[in-house]
């Protein structure tokens, strides 16, 4: 739950920050990612694991939040936008499942990399 309330925080404050980039936001993501990855992977027990990953939610949830703002321009109509959004969900959790259940730690270590590879050839996205 703390996590979801830090994603929904950043989410929210990604909603008013109008010089984020997509540059800047998803290698904040990334960089988030893997710092909670590693730590998960070094000490699984810390009692510093849920802080710093409560904080990484956060940041990475900020792009979330300036893309939505950018999407709302395109879309104009927040039930699309909410239409769309909730299928990517879906399918990301799908893909992770699987992968996860297929390849392992190297499909979680693996993917979010080939994501962002992916989403930086995009057009549509600032």
């Amino acid at each position: 739950m703390v996590i979801t309330a830090s994603w929904l925080t950043g989410f929210i404050i990604g909603l008013w920050l109008e010089n984020l980039d997509r540059n800047i936001g998803v290698g904040l993501g990334l960089f988030c990612y893997y710092s909670v990855y590693a730590l998960v992977s070094n000490m699984p027990f810390s009692s510093f694991t849920l802080a710093l990953a409560a904080v990484g939610s956060g940041v990475t949830g900020l792009w979330a939040g300036r893309f939505f703002i950018f999407v709302l321009h395109q879309y104009k109509q927040v039930d699309r936008i909410f239409f769309h959004e909730n299928n990517g969900f879906w399918v990301v959790i799908v893909m992770f499942f699987l992968g996860f259940t297929l390849l392992g730690r190297p499909f979680v270590f693996w993917a979010p990399m080939t994501q962002q590879a992916q989403a930086r050839s995009a057009k549509a996205i600032p």
